[in-house]
């Protein structure tokens, strides 16, 4: 019963957070008038959609393949490993200096979320690892940065080396 209370209270506190998160998005065009999620020519953006793609389509495509069914398969909208990993993609969409702001509760979700990819054992939530990856590697670019080049090409090398070697020494 212990256990379950300290469960709950956990929960309570991840909720108000995301509540809090959701106020955050809300308010960000007041505070900052400027402030629109469009795509545009650079990595960034390429970075984004292919984490808002991820969350919304291979994410549940992993989790069937990893033998969860539903309703146990962690789904966009509902569970936050997938909504987390869609927001910090569409968030990726903004300019950084309105975003980085509001990527800090997602980013945090990612470290604390990412660990249910080893203790639930639902190996798509090396998603979220990945996303927190992605926005150090993209998330200060700014939107002059073509998607061609080689730093592209070094960059996205990268963050996949890292998320491969990561999850093989835990």
């Amino acid at each position: 019963m212990v256990i379950l209370r300290q469960h709950q209270s956990r929960c309570s506190i991840f909720g108000a957070v995301f509540v809090l998160q959701a106020l955050l998005l809300a308010a960000a065009p007041f505070v900052s008038p400027g402030f629109r999620l469009a795509p545009s020519n650079d990595v960034r953006t390429v970075a984004g959609l292919a984490l808002a793609a991820y969350a919304i389509l291979i994410y549940q495509v992993l989790g069937w393949l990893f033998g969860h069914v539903y309703p146990a398969v962690p789904v966009f909208g509902i569970a936050p490993g997938p909504t987390t990993i869609f927001t910090i993609g569409i968030l990726l969409l903004g300019p950084w200096h309105v975003t980085r702001w509001l990527l800090l509760i997602p980013v945090l979700w990612t470290i604390i979320g990412g660990s249910a990819a080893l203790l639930l054992n639902v190996p798509q939530d090396h998603g979220p690892l990945a996303a927190f990856l992605v926005v150090l590697a993209f998330g200060p670019q700014t939107g002059s940065t073509r998607v061609s080049g080689a730093a592209w090409s070094k960059r996205l090398a990268l963050v996949a080396q890292i998320h491969v070697v990561a999850p093989a020494s835990h």
